[in-house]
């Protein structure tokens, strides 16, 4: 809605590291995409929400915060954002900035450095126990490792597979 497009890379190989160096303002950019259907998914499951991201991972659910404070969403959401470093946090100021707009919005940082992977357990725990965890849809995008360990977990647990949505934004 904002009429334009923003990208979020981690640099990660010697592509990816290269385009800040590489990339000016007004330059032309072929852009193909956008890839995989995780908006909306989101858009169709009116319940309440889990949101983890890991890393870079974030960004999808920042267009979704977005969408969900333009709606007037009253829906539950717990964001949890996995990372490493707390310097890793590009975008944290604006998660912060729709607490105020989204009174069902909780953010969690979650450093893996300190607590170690979040796991399935740790969000049952967040959300007070095993009913609130089966009764609600789980997005995950992030490393593909956390998401198929964390989808595997949550599965285990009682969540229903289709209650557990990832978005895989490795193209290769």
């Amino acid at each position: 809605t904002e009429g334009g497009l923003r990208l979020s890379v981690k640099s990660a190989g010697d592509l990816t590291s290269a385009l800040g160096s590489k990339l000016a303002v007004g330059q032309v950019a072929v852009v193909r995409g956008p890839y995989g259907r995780f908006g909306d998914k989101h858009s169709l499951w009116q319940g309440h929400a889990v949101w983890v991201a890991g890393g870079i991972g974030i960004t999808p659910f920042l267009s979704l915060l977005q969408a969900e404070a333009e709606s007037g969403s009253q829906r539950k959401i717990l964001l949890i954002w996995s990372y490493r470093e707390h310097g890793e946090l590009p975008y944290e100021e604006e998660v912060r900035s729709y607490l105020e707009r989204l009174p069902g919005l909780t953010f969690v940082h979650w450093s893996s450095k300190d607590r170690g992977r979040v796991s399935g357990k740790d969000i049952a725990e967040m959300l007070g126990g095993g009913q609130e965890l089966v009764r609600r849809r789980y997005f995950i995008c992030g490393p593909k490792p956390m998401m198929k360990a964390l989808s595997r977990q949550l599965v285990d647990l009682g969540v229903h597979p289709r209650d557990v949505v990832f978005e895989d934004f490795n193209l290769i």
